[in-house]
C-alpha cells in the first residue's frame, strides 16, 4: 500500500491504504468473472460441437437407413421378377411336357410295332432299341421336369457322383471330337451323393455342352468330382473367353443369355439351378481367375456343390 506522513505537524499520523482491499477484491472477482466466462464459452462451444456431430450422426443414420430400404425394395424386387420369371417357365415347361408327351407316345408305339415285325432284320432291330432307348430316357427326363414344375421332389437313389458324370459325359463325347476339344477327368469315386439320376445327368450335361461351346478348338475343358468336408463338388473348367462378374450373377437367371445370336434360350442353366436347388445343393458360375490376378487363366468355371452322403446298400 502507499503510506504518507505529515511531519509538519510533528506527530505521526496514520498509514493511509490507498483502496488495496477494494482493489484486491475486484481483481479477484474479476479474474473469476473472466474465468466463468470464459468456462461458459467452452461448454457453449462443445455444446455447439456435439450438437453438430450429433446431428451429422443423425444425418448418416438416416441416410444409411434409406439405403437400406432402397437396397431392400430393389431385393424384393428382383426376388418377386425371379418368382415371376420361375413362375412363368414351370408354366411353360407344363404346357411343353403336355405337348411333348403324345408324339413320344406315338414314336415309341411305332418303335415298339417295328421291332415285333418279323420282316425287321438284325440291323433295324439294333436302330430301332437305340431309338427306344432315347426314346424313353425322354420322357423320363420330360416326366422329372414337370414333377419339378408342380413342386414335387425328385426321387433320390444314393450312388457315386463319378457314375452321374460318366452317363452324361457318353452323351455329349461326340460334341468334344467335333469342336476338336480335349475332355479330361479327375473323378473321386468316393464322392457320394443322393440324387434323381436323370435329372442330374441333364446339369451335367447342360454344363459341358456350355464349357464345349465356349471352349476354342485345341483347349481343354475339365471335369473334376473331389470331395469337400461335407460337400461333393463337381467342377466344370474350359479355356474360353471368359464371363464378367454381371454375367456371371445373372448365369443361372431365366431368360438370361449371352448367345441370343446363337440361339441360345437362357433356360438351360435356371433350370439346372433349379434341379440343384432340390437336391440341396448350390450352382455357381464364375470366371477361372475370378480375383483377376493371372490373365492367362482365362475361361469360366461352373461349380455344383451337393451334400455328400453314405453309400448304403441301394447304392450304384
Amino acid at each position: 500500500g502507499l503510506a504518507r506522513v505529515d511531519a509538519g505537524k510533528g506527530h505521526p499520523v496514520r498509514l493511509v491504504v490507498a483502496g488495496t482491499a477494494r482493489f484486491e477484491r475486484d481483481a479477484i472477482r474479476s479474474a473469476r468473472t473472466r474465468a466463468v466466462g470464459a468456462m461458459g464459452v467452452a461448454i457453449a462451444l462443445v455444446v455447439s460441437l456435439g450438437t453438430l456431430v450429433l446431428r451429422e450422426q443423425r444425418r448418416e443414420h438416416e441416410a444409411s437407413a434409406r439405403l437400406a430400404d432402397e437396397r431392400r425394395e430393389h431385393e424384393r424386387d428382383e426376388e418377386l421378377g425371379r418368382t415371376n420369371r420361375l413362375a412363368s417357365l414351370a408354366a411353360l415347361s407344363l404346357g411343353i411336357g403336355h405337348e411333348l408327351s403324345t408324339p413320344l407316345g406315338v414314336i415309341l408305339g411305332r418303335v415298339e410295332q417295328l421291332s415285333a415285325d418279323p420282316g425287321t432284320d438284325a440291323g433295324k432291330k439294333k436302330a430301332l432299341l437305340a431309338i427306344e432307348e432315347q426314346v424313353v430316357r425322354i420322357r423320363s427326363v420330360l416326366q422329372g421336369f414337370l414333377s419339378l414344375a408342380r413342386g414335387d421332389a425328385p426321387t433320390m437313389t444314393r450312388m457315386r457322383a463319378s457314375v452321374v458324370v460318366k452317363s452324361s459325359i457318353a452323351l455329349v463325347e461326340h460334341r468334344f471330337h467335333a469342336a476338336k476339344v480335349k475332355l479330361e477327368t479327375d473323378l473321386d469315386e468316393a464322392a457320394h451323393i443322393a440324387c434323381d439320376a436323370s435329372l442330374l445327368a441333364q446339369v451335367v450335361i447342360n454344363l459341358l455342352v456350355n464349357a464345349t461351346v465356349a471352349a476354342p478348338p485345341g483347349t481343354c475343358v475339365r471335369v473334376r468330382v473331389k470331395v469337400r468336408g461335407r460337400d461333393v463338388v463337381l467342377e466344370v473348367t474350359d479355356e474360353g473367353e471368359g464371363i464378367s462378374d454381371e454375367s456371371a450373377r445373372r448365369a443361372t437367371e431365366p431368360f438370361f443369355t449371352t448367345r441370343a445370336h446363337e440361339g441360345g434360350s437362357g433356360l438351360g442353366l435356371s433350370i439346372a439351378r433349379e434341379i440343384v436347388s432340390h437336391h440341396g445343393g448350390t450352382l455357381v458360375v464364375r470366371a477361372r481367375d475370378a480375383e483377376g490376378r493371372d490373365p492367362s487363366r482365362r475361361g469360366t468355371v461352373a461349380l455344383v456343390t451337393l451334400p455328400l452322403v453314405e453309400l448304403g446298400k441301394d447304392a450304384q
